[in-house]
């Protein structure tokens, strides 16, 4: 597709369009409206607010521009992580290291995280990954059809950071569902905490396991890690683990049914990915440029500091909108066309600076076998529309609650 075409869906303007205007100017990423309109919202904010200051949930700021959003992610010492990464906290009373902490504290978290999800080790586990996607499939085939969420991305997700941590891997269902029901806001804030309570509880049992830290996994090796003469607490390894889990659990889960829903509705697009196979990894670059599944982190100031014009006080978050970063057309042309040929895609999907996404390597292979699975076993499957479902919450992760397909 020519170049001029690609770019004509980015031409919309919506300077007259009220409902927006109001929304950006009281902005809540977890409202219903951000959900339902949210390319609108990134495109309004980038050409007209691109910074803006709301009252939701305390007050923030927001900050929707490429080069705003790194100088922020990229300034440890004037924004802070230790203050919490979401808007608002999450329920439970959650820590997670190393992302609550800022370097060079950090740092000596993520060295022993960073050895175990290095990319080479990562890449090392296409086969494993290709083989369970291939089975959580062929699981369903005699039915015709599957949800891609419930029946594929979730149990590969699932399946796979267990066994990475060491854990019995036929609990997955037990990990994930609190996490997910957090992340998405599904039921009631009661709900929501009690399950995150047994979430944090079973973790604790984890790291405490005898039989788990001999395991031969990420646990065990946790237990083993030695820098500067001294081990991590017990503390320390729940808390590293229980960041493990979250991530492992939700964000390539969520990755697998938001593109398999676009690849369902762009035939050719899918056709020549079926095609050409070696295509999926440039595609999947793409797909999590324009599809984000992580949509945005915070930070607190630690001084009075001026960015993208606006002065910030000692003490006020900032939230780093990395889904609209995306959409910058300063760093990216045509941006809200999806260009699998498109090059230099430095999208901030994964974040940047000290605190880039550790997982990242393993979201990619996971993310791939999945979706090479579904194209390889059916080419052709039909969304089943009327039977997707949009997660409630999407401010933190995007994607789908249901997502079935036929054959």
């Amino acid at each position: 597709m020519a170049t001029a075409n690609l770019c004509r869906a980015d031409e919309a303007s919506l300077t007259g369009d009220a409902e927006i205007k109001a929304f950006v100017e009281n902005f809540d990423h977890h409202s219903s409206f951000f959900r339902d309109r949210h390319k609108e919202v990134l495109r309004y904010m980038l050409a007209h607010a691109p910074v803006v200051h709301t009252s939701a949930h305390g007050g923030f700021w927001v900050f929707a521009r490429y080069d705003d959003i790194c100088r922020i992610a990229k300034d440890d010492e004037t924004f802070s992580s230790e203050d919490g990464i979401i808007i608002p906290k999450p329920v439970g009373g959650l820590t997670t290291l190393p992302i609550d902490r800022d370097p060079p504290a950090s740092l000596a978290y993520r060295l022993p995280l960073n050895q175990m999800l290095s990319p080479g080790k990562m890449k090392a586990l296409k086969p494993e990954l290709r083989d369970l996607a291939d089975k959580l499939i062929a699981a369903k085939r005699a039915e015709g059809g599957m949800d891609v969420v419930l029946d594929l991305a979730q149990p590969l997700a699932g399946i796979i950071t267990l066994r990475l941590l060491g854990v019995e891997e036929n609990d997955w269902f037990a990990y994930a569902d609190p996490v997910h029901n957090a992340t998405f806001g599904k039921g009631t804030q009661e709900e929501m905490v009690a399950g995150m309570i047994g979430f944090l509880q079973r973790v604790a049992q984890d790291v405490r396991n005898p039989q788990i830290a001999k395991a031969g996994g990420m646990i065990q090796k946790l237990h083993e890690h030695e820098a500067k003469g001294r081990r991590l607490t017990i503390e320390e390894i729940q808390s590293m683990v229980s960041l493990l889990y979250i991530g492992g659990l939700d964000t390539a889960q969520a990755a697998v049914g938001t593109f398999a829903a676009h690849l369902g509705r762009a035939p050719a697009l899918r056709k020549r990915l079926v095609d050409n196979p070696d295509l999926l990894p440039t595609a999947i670059e793409e797909f999590l440029r324009v599809m984000a599944p992580q949509q945005a982190l915070s930070r607190t100031a630690t001084r009075d500091v001026e960015v993208g014009g606006v002065r910030i006080a000692k003490g006020e978050k900032v939230l780093m909108l990395w889904a609209a970063a995306n959409f910058d057309e300063s760093r990216f042309s045509c941006p809200f066309s999806v260009d699998i040929d498109r090059k230099d895609n430095r999208h901030l999907t994964f974040g940047i600076g000290a605190h880039t996404c550790l997982g990242a390597p393993l979201a990619r292979v996971e993310i791939e076998a999945a979706l090479a699975a579904l194209l390889a076993a059916a080419p052709d499957y039909t969304l089943v529309e009327d039977g997707m479902k949009f997660a409630s919450d999407v401010g933190v992760v995007f994607g789908y609650d249901t997502m079935p397909i036929r054959f």
